[in-house]
């Protein structure tokens, strides 16, 4: 017998008629077998401090708009659909995955989900920063929509978070939990 979990999850226990399955055990079966598996959520996601990177955005100026998701089915089946990336900082957590939608602006609406909430990394600062030095272009970022979705729990530096963010006409931040 093999068993895996499902994405996200770790298998927690495995029983095979009514006794406990250790990996590597031989059972030899006669008769019907009943097989019963409990599972759990691996650890909370962190969004990697490269997502727009693994998203493919190599000219920051062209985001228009960051919505986040602590639900994968309230992921939009128009965005979900389309080409689905990891965003995850670190193994054995519960995937962060992210998509890129091009609006009516020409512009990269990207949507950012997990199965639970998604945690900020200890060091980020730039994080929403999305202009680019380059081309001296500042930031076409507009909304980050549900930012009250993401824990900031473990997050040490939160400089520049916002830098250049000119078009941001508002922001709720009363969720953020700034005590590191």
């Amino acid at each position: 017998i093999t068993a895996v979990g499902e994405e996200d999850y770790e298998l927690y226990s495995l029983i095979v008629n009514g006794e406990a399955f250790t990996s590597g055990d031989v059972y030899i079966v006669t008769g019907n077998v009943t097989i019963s598996a409990t599972s759990t959520l691996l650890g909370q996601g962190t969004l990697s401090t490269s997502y727009l990177d693994k998203l493919g955005i190599t000219d920051k100026s062209t985001v228009s708009t960051i919505t986040f998701y602590d639900n994968l089915s309230d992921v939009p089946s128009s965005v979900s659909s389309t080409t689905e990336y990891d965003l995850t900082s670190s193994t054995n957590t519960v995937k962060v995955r992210g998509w890129r939608v091009i609006n009516n602006n020409s512009l990269y609406d990207l949507h950012i989900a997990s199965r639970m909430t998604i945690k900020l990394p200890q060091n980020s600062s730039y994080m929403f920063s999305l202009y680019t030095e380059d081309s001296g272009v500042g930031s076409s970022l507009t909304a980050i929509n549900n930012l009250n979705l993401v824990d900031t729990s473990v997050v040490t530096n939160m400089a520049f978070m916002f830098r250049n963010c000119y078009n941001l006409t508002s922001l709720d931040l009363s969720n953020f939990n700034t005590s590191n």
